[in-house]
């Protein structure tokens, strides 16, 4: 046996090859954390990885596996180096020894580890994030001085149905400089149609703190509060067996006036708890990949990574909207798409791009495939006979989380708008040019619909249909985000189950 491998070393030999390798996979794997989640978004992040990952698990499975290979062969061409390191430097230098190699090794890839952390996430603003969670709460003035609880509201005689879409990061941005775009050629003009010829407020609604990722858009669209879960297992959605119990949501409002309201999304409805949401705000009939799987209308060969892509999705929708529409209860549908999602969507073997194109050169593409799905649904529902009787909302999530190269961005900072329009509204706006986030949409729908609300004003949102200023238009961006952060008790009181 070699005089540099001698038995006493075994313990420090596996406890620096194991360091070792955990540096060489992180080395590989925190470029691509950074490349598939949009880590700059603290909330988002910190909610998700507090909830389930069900729905996601193979997704998560093939990210961590992605470059496990790499990193095996890394690791065993760099163990092969330090033996012959030691094994040189051994006839010069007695008190070299491979295992001094070795950790040498591991404590320099763990210094590479710490410097990618530093370069790809911003760490310190996660711990102040934590930290700011874990103060106890304090009363806030904005809540009680602007949060509006659901009043007597009330319905038309005649109720209106509701389609409600929301298409995954779509922004007013992508279209060209002439639509108030930011990009030379427009990615969507099936849309800059649909918001020219309907009521579209521009230049679109602005993420603000709580509502930038999809649940969150979500919860702020619709109940008109932002998503602030304090992060730790207690907090979990999943472990509280319940999710925003004491918000009023608009499915609770549609529901309490006999609506039958169903909502339609291609992946799995346990990711990021939105199955906690679904029953805790009377949703009738929750209907995700699993749902079409069991009823034996999707099969799993036809299946993206998540789940189903937005052409069968439609198709599948169209089925039940011409289902439920016979019933003698008037229907909400909420539709949520998935083939623009980040990092660079799902391109639709159905729809045209250039041959040979990588995955971030498609992207442009992914945004004209969805624009052209989202017209042939419209012409389909304009050609049904509840159309009349419809009030279909169209807005996007949230904004984009795909690098501004890929989308074709070529301003370095830009305002990002998602994009909206609504089609056969019972009232009129005097002013589409308006300044607004997602909690506006909440009061905004109803009224839409023909539902008298009080003072125009539901939540934290305002009726874009009246002259009420929205708290943007209030309060501006920076101080909004401000007075939305941090703990407080009007918060906690949607956030937990009174007994």
């Amino acid at each position: 046996m070699p005089v540099f491998f001698l038995p006493k070393d075994y313990m420090k030999i596996i406890i620096n090859a194991s360091l070792f390798f955990i540096g060489i996979y992180l080395i590989e794997f925190l470029p691509l954390l950074n490349y598939f989640f949009p880590v700059d978004q603290i909330e988002a992040v910190m909610f998700t990885i507090n909830q389930g990952i069900d729905g996601a698990e193979s997704i998560i499975f093939s990210l961590f596996t992605k470059n496990l290979s790499t990193s095996v062969i890394n690791f065993f061409l760099f163990i092969g180096l330090a033996f012959f390191v030691s094994y040189l430097l051994r006839k010069k230098y007695k008190n070299i020894t491979f295992s001094k190699i070795l950790s040498l090794f591991s404590i320099l890839s763990a210094i590479i580890v710490v410097i990618e952390l530093v370069y790809f996430f911003p760490v310190v603003k996660y711990v102040q994030t934590w930290y700011s969670y874990l103060k106890e709460p304090q009363h806030s003035d904005f809540y009680q001085r602007e949060y509006v609880s659901v009043g007597e509201i009330k319905f038309p005689n005649t109720k209106k149905n509701l389609i409600l879409v929301f298409l995954e990061s779509m922004e007013s941005n992508f279209q060209d400089s002439t639509h108030g775009g930011n990009l030379p050629v427009n990615r969507i003009p099936e849309i800059t149609e649909l918001m020219e010829r309907n009521d579209s407020f521009v230049p679109g609604g602005q993420s603000v703190f709580g509502t930038n990722w999809t649940v969150a858009s979500l919860i702020s669209k619709t109940c008109g509060i932002p998503l602030n879960y304090p992060p730790g297992v207690y907090h979990s959605a999943h472990q509280i067996k319940n999710f925003l119990p004491n918000a009023v949501c608009l499915s609770d409002i549609l529901k309490q006036n006999d609506y039958n309201v169903l909502f339609a999304q291609g992946s799995k409805k346990e990711f990021a708890s939105m199955d906690g949401f679904a029953s805790t705000h009377h949703i009738d009939s929750f209907r995700d990949v699993t749902y079409y799987l069991t009823a034996n209308r999707f099969s799993e060969e036809k299946k993206a990574n998540w789940g189903i892509n937005d052409r069968d999705l439609y198709n599948l929708v169209k089925r039940d909207i011409d289902s439920v529409s016979k019933e003698q209860a008037p229907f909400a549908f909420v539709i949520s798409t998935m083939d623009s999602h980040t990092p660079y969507g799902y391109m639709d073997p159905k729809c045209t791009c250039p041959p040979n194109l990588t995955a971030k050169q498609l992207y442009p593409y992914v945004l004209e495939c969805s624009s052209k799905l989202l017209k042939d649904f419209i012409e389909w529902t304009e050609k049904q006979s509840w159309f009349e009787n419809t009030v279909i909302a169209v807005m996007g999530d949230h904004e984009t989380y795909v690098p501004a190269q890929a989308v074709g961005f070529t301003e370095e900072k830009i305002t990002h708008f998602w994009m909206n329009f609504f089609m056969n509204s019972t009232v009129q706006a005097s002013v589409f040019n308006r300044k607004f986030t997602s909690f506006d949409m909440f009061p905004t729908i109803l009224e839409a619909m023909g539902v008298d609300v009080p003072n125009h004003a539901l939540g934290l949102g305002r009726s874009l249909y009246s002259q009420e200023p929205t708290l943007l238009e209030k309060y501006g961006a920076d101080s909004l985000n401000i007075l939305l952060k941090g703990r407080s008790y009007e918060y906690d009181y949607f956030l937990y189950e009174r007994k």
